[in-house]
């Protein structure tokens, strides 16, 4: 998740700085976590180094698909991923940026990262509906889905929070589906989703079947001929919705949005074309749809010259940190015979360069230094 290290950890700066956490504490007159954070920080700004010199997250440019007339799901990597990363791109999709269907361009869906619901504090809290829970497991897109344990007396759910006056207020008019997925751990649910205006009496209705639990299913409602028309989105803005079940269970809910003829997962990797029914059968044979996406390569699995490269950019601002205690009036005070002294002032600036020059050879091992770029 943000804010927290990926690509290197603690251990591996003060691996390649040479110090000791309590030699940094000692100096710096900091305590246990007040050190884990600042390399923490120091390690943020280290990936953010990385990424900057190797162009992550990397694009790729109008991936072609092809349909094959029985396929509605896609799995997004380039031909030549397993040169680079392994098989394919899965759980490294950072956001997919375009979808061309036979060179026209469709539109995104809204929300543009493909995740609407992404946060239990966005649902509403009124005693009348049940609020859900973010679940880091039992996903399908981003950091969590949403996880709600419907009662007999609470089986609702409404998005967002009306009661403290949070309202979509988005026309949808231009959508033709409404996308998320779903799973169970009941056999036979049936889920009712209603959409409203600004009329909460008024309202747009459609039904969807849950058949068996445990198994994650892709739904599709078309905004004409699955719901009821009672409001009419073109005149109307889309303010909230509900969801509903008939019976006490536990749903899972995920990569909710508005679409026209395309949605997809991210970090998963996933591109999943919009049908109207289950006689469809996705794109012809030969169909051809491109896919322009961003991903990063290094969002599962880091390779030893990446994790090295960003230790060493970490522990570079590390020792930048102690040459500034160094210079202190505090460091003297502290430093004493019963401590491990601070090296000297040279002794660190020459440490520095060194770990600059071996992150540098840590990137080449990626392609840092040639020409071009590592995917077009």
């Amino acid at each position: 998740m943000a804010g927290i290290p990926s690509y290197a950890s603690e251990e591996d700066v003060l691996d390649e700085s040479g110090f000791t956490k309590s030699m940094i504490e000692r100096y710096s007159d900091m305590d246990d976590t007040q050190v884990t954070n600042l390399i923490n920080r120091f390690l943020l700004k280290a990936e953010s180094k990385v990424k900057e010199l190797l162009v992550i997250p990397h694009i790729v440019p109008m991936e072609l698909h092809l349909g094959d007339g029985e396929s509605i799901e896609f799995d997004l990597g380039p031909d030549d991923e397993e040169f680079y990363i392994g098989d394919e791109v899965e759980n490294c999709v950072d956001r997919v940026i375009n979808c061309y269907f036979n060179n026209c361009r469709k539109k995104k869906p809204l929300p543009k990262n493909c995740d609407y619901t992404d946060d239990k504090n966005d649902w509403d809290t009124s005693s009348t509906y049940i609020q859900p829970a973010n679940e880091n497991t039992i996903k399908q897109a981003d950091d969590y889905s949403m996880h709600f344990t419907f009662t007999a007396l609470k089986p609702k759910a409404r998005y967002p929070d009306v009661t403290s006056d949070i309202y979509i207020d988005k026309n949808i008019d231009m959508y033709n589906f409404m996308f998320f997925r779903v799973r169970s751990n009941t056999n036979d649910v049936t889920l009712t989703i209603r959409l409203y205006s600004t009329d909460s009496s008024t309202y747009n209705l459609a039904t969807y079947n849950i058949a068996k639990k445990g198994k994650w299913y892709l739904v599709m409602l078309h905004l004409n001929d699955d719901f009821t028309a009672d409001i009419d989105w073109n005149t109307e803005n889309l303010y909230h919705f509900e969801i509903e079940v008939d019976k006490a269970c536990q749903i899972y809910a995920d990569n909710l949005c508005f679409c026209d003829d395309w949605a997809f997962t991210a970090p998963f990797g996933k591109l999943v074309v919009m049908k109207k029914s289950t006689t469809d059968c996705g794109y012809a044979d030969g169909y051809p749809f491109y896919v322009t996406y961003s991903y990063d390569p290094f969002r599962v699995e880091v390779p030893e010259c990446i994790n090295g490269a960003t230790s060493k950019i970490a522990a570079m601002r590390l020792v930048d940190h102690m040459i500034g205690v160094r210079e202190g009036a505090t460091a003297f005070e502290f430093e004493g015979s019963e401590l491990v002294a601070i090296p000297d002032k040279e002794t660190l600036y020459s440490r520095k360069g060194s770990l600059w020059a071996r992150a540098k050879d840590d990137l080449r091992a990626y392609g840092f230094g040639w020409d071009g770029v590592v995917v077009k």
